[in-house]
């Protein structure tokens, strides 16, 4: 007799006016399981998680849990069914500690209530014990690293004993080490008998740690499949429907002569949560230097003191080609050779609400290129917009598409082929790929292998490691705002020892 799924997707269908997020879905996932969800952005693997915890409702079809068919209204009826589920974007109140937390998810409590906090801790602390969580209890939570945080959220869950617990992109904050743990204490959950779904763009953990897994493209099921059934290269061909390529074949051509272009000597910079203290580095043309470190370690601070110093109160000093930064404006900054991909495009880098010709000239727009005598050359802009977008494959091919209709890797695209259309001689690529699919990830790595290639400088700055291993010559180690060790591409990259060095062991 076959055993009965844990959960089960009989032809569901869901839209968002004329948007189909999910068609006609069919897939099981065993009980006592760990299953992963993978697709590129906008394949429906997070409406479809969704639909299984009752945020929404199906259009068509209907969601089985252990064989009987789920009408959720609401996160709260998923949640009295088992259900329990781990955001991408925490949802904790950040000014509360972490008892404050979970007591405030307790269920059959009321407003009012009186909670015996000091048996509600006893109990909690000894369910943090069975699964080795280090949690500190009275610290507000904005206090604590992700890590904790990521803890304190499945605590949430544990506590209320679900059966069915669904993680979204549950890696993408964590350093190496801290995945190794998730993935342990997953694993004993699974023996527990329960049933763990992660939703993830991370093929190789997929493949190291999954059972099974379902592939989604554009709505539909493309593959689904236990993990000795397929591959990485497998799964990447489904996610974006064509084989990719591998970088790590790339050429990597040697710069004849390569100078200092960025030189940061004894920077301090003193921020309200983090801070940078002696920072010191250098950047040479031709060459791709990788900043890793897990979110919160000063990167920002660097960031933006190398694109608006004049913002901060900073120490020490940035040079560009021998020429002092940390007194100009950001105008003048980018005269100097300097490019930037923000690690926020949304916030830094596009007008969501503007058309794709006035993104592509944002920054550049008083350039001789594209104006004259204070007046916009129009017919240069969308002769230039038309010729990049089909050149980095922006879809649609449509210049006056507002930027907030397309994907996030288009986006993505649209920024690069902005920041790369006057061959830099300085490129900061602050977490390039972040909210990326895959097909968009290979393109702005090939990119960025073809400008060092071309002599420019990179700044890599990121906390996917597999992403700095694949294009870094060298790579440095930020932790609480301070360089704690160097990595070279030529000795060979040591996974084990870079994670160790993000986590403050070096």
């Amino acid at each position: 007799m076959t055993p009965t799924p844990a959960v089960e997707f009989v032809g569901v269908h869901k839209a968002f006016g004329e948007f189909h997020a999910a068609e006609d879905l069919h897939f099981k996932i065993a009980e006592g399981c760990i299953h992963a969800i993978v697709g590129e952005n906008g394949a429906g693997k997070s409406t479809s998680m969704k639909l299984l915890f009752g945020f929404y409702r199906p259009d068509k079809g209907h969601i089985k849990v252990r064989g009987a068919v789920a009408k959720f209204q609401s996160p709260a009826d998923a949640m009295t069914c088992g259900i329990g589920m781990v955001h991408q974007h925490f949802m904790l109140a950040e000014t509360h500690s972490a008892l404050d937390n979970i007591l405030l998810f307790e269920k059959n409590t009321s407003a009012f209530q009186k909670l015996n906090r000091k048996e509600h801790k006893e109990r909690l602390q000894n369910l943090a014990a069975e699964y080795q969580f280090h949690i500190d209890w009275d610290s507000p939570i904005g206090q604590l690293s992700v890590g904790t945080q990521q803890r304190i959220e499945l605590l949430k869950i544990l506590s209320q004993n679900s059966k069915i617990i669904i993680l979204d992109e549950p890696t993408a904050v964590l350093t190496p080490l801290e995945i190794v743990d998730l993935f342990r204490n997953l694993q004993k959950l699974k023996k527990e008998g329960r049933t763990i779904i992660i939703i993830t763009h991370k093929l190789k953990e997929v493949m190291n740690n999954a059972d099974s897994v379902t592939v989604l493209r554009g709505g539909r099921v493309v593959a689904n499949s236990s993990i000795h059934q397929t591959s990485i290269e497998q799964l990447a061909e489904h996610m974006v429907g064509r084989k990719l390529k591998n970088l790590d074949s790339h050429p990597r051509l040697k710069v004849s002569d390569q100078k200092s272009i960025l030189k940061i000597s004894r920077l301090n910079v003193q921020n309200k949560f983090s801070a940078l203290k002696n920072l010191s580095l250098e950047l040479k043309s031709g060459e791709i230097l990788g900043i890793a470190g897990v979110e919160g370690n000063g990167q920002d601070e660097l960031i933006q003191s190398l694109l608006s110093p004049r913002s901060l109160k900073l120490k020490g000093q940035i040079e560009i080609n021998s020429i002092s930064s940390v007194r100009l404006s950001t105008a003048r900054i980018r005269s100097l050779g300097f490019s930037a991909f923000p690690e926020d495009r949304l916030r830094y880098g596009v007008l969501t609400s503007r058309p794709a010709y006035e993104n592509f000239i944002l920054g550049y727009q008083r350039s001789r290129e594209y104006s004259q005598f204070g007046f916009l050359r129009f017919k240069n802009i969308f002769k230039k917009t038309a010729a990049a977008m089909e050149s980095f494959d922006i879809r649609p091919r449509q210049i006056e598409k507002s930027v907030g209709s397309m994907s996030g890797g288009n986006q993505q695209k649209l920024v690069v082929a902005r920041e790369l259309q006057t061959n830099p001689q300085i490129i900061l690529a602050a977490k390039p790929t972040r909210g990326v699919d895959i097909g968009a990830v290979e393109f702005i790595h090939e990119q960025l292998l073809n400008s060092r290639n071309s002599g420019a400088a990179v700044l890599l700055v990121s906390s996917e490691l597999e992403e700095l291993m694949t294009l870094a010559d060298r790579i440095l180690v930020l932790f609480k705002g301070q360089l704690v060790a160097e990595f070279d591409r030529k000795n060979g990259y040591n996974e084990i020892a870079i994670g160790s060095a993000m986590g403050g062991h070096t």
